[in-house]
């Protein structure tokens, strides 16, 4: 799965991916540069069917982005 997201600086960023009762079921780091950026979110062939959010943070937890997920 490919997150979009544009940064206005180089950045990390904390990507999380949560099940419909807010469990966190994946956790990975990046780092966004300045612009446009594509965050490729890896292992989710191993989650169950159901729907999920996501969510991108900065280091101080602000969120700089989120999406939904739906998987079949």
């Amino acid at each position: 799965v490919n997150i979009s997201i544009s940064s206005a600086s180089n950045q990390p960023v904390v990507v999380s991916v949560y099940d419909a009762a807010g469990k966190t079921v994946r956790t990975e780091t990046s780092k966004l540069f300045t612009g446009s950026n594509s965050i490729n979110i890896t292992a989710l062939e191993k989650l169950s069917r159901g729907i999920y959010h996501i969510d991108v943070r900065d280091e101080a937890g602000i969120i700089l982005g989120r999406s939904m997920l739906m998987k079949e």
